[in-house]
């Protein structure tokens, strides 16, 4: 039984986003407060890059005190390529979320346990209005949606999707689900 989606926010959380899609080409967005702030993308076995997002993001939520959230997509169920891809490229994506993962957690700035995975169908939905497709049709539209969240051009198709990540993840009830809940002022600290 599929576990029901939870409600997304109509305006962003006071969280900063670390949005990945991960594979051998491995795109990343950081979002604050779903404003953009920076995208990229590079080779996604490589620890010093990973490290030197997940620093640099931790960093920043740091400075605006706010809980960074690592959001990053999920293979198919069983690790199954697209359609009309390459069969070993389920494997590589989940190779490099266990790597990103392990990073993750080896950080001394982050707390493991805020961490979203989301399957391509359910970000893609939300995001533009498709879940499932491909081909050229839905390559266009994750380029020109991610054109809308930056003026800085993104420079790989894994960036794009990664902006669109981290778009669906500032707002993604699962990700508010995550954040701490905030006690009312009048609520006295109880002693125990």
């Amino acid at each position: 039984m599929r576990k029901p989606r939870l409600p997304a926010s109509p305006t962003p959380w006071p969280a900063a986003v670390l949005a990945v899609d991960p594979g051998e080409s491995c795109g990343v967005c950081l979002m604050v407060r779903g404003e953009f702030v920076d995208s990229g993308h590079g080779y996604g076995f490589s620890p010093e890059f990973m490290d030197s997002w997940i620093e640099r993001s931790a960093e920043l939520a740091a400075g605006e005190r706010l809980k960074l959230v690592l959001v990053m997509e999920k293979p198919m169920a069983g690790g199954r390529a697209f359609p009309g891809r390459n069969p070993a490229t389920g494997g590589v994506v989940i190779g490099c979320r266990k790597l990103w993962l392990a990073r993750w957690k080896k950080s001394a700035k982050t707390v493991s346990k805020y961490v979203v995975s989301v399957y391509h169908s359910t970000w893609r939905a939300r995001i533009l209005g498709m879940g499932r497709g491909g081909g050229q049709v839905l390559i266009a539209a994750e380029r020109n949606r991610a054109q809308t969240v930056s003026t800085q051009p993104a420079t790989a198709h894994d960036e794009s999707v990664a902006r669109l990540i981290a778009l669906w993840g500032s707002r993604a009830g699962e990700v508010g689900a995550l954040l701490p809940k905030k006690r009312p002022a009048n609520d006295v600290e109880r002693g125990t």
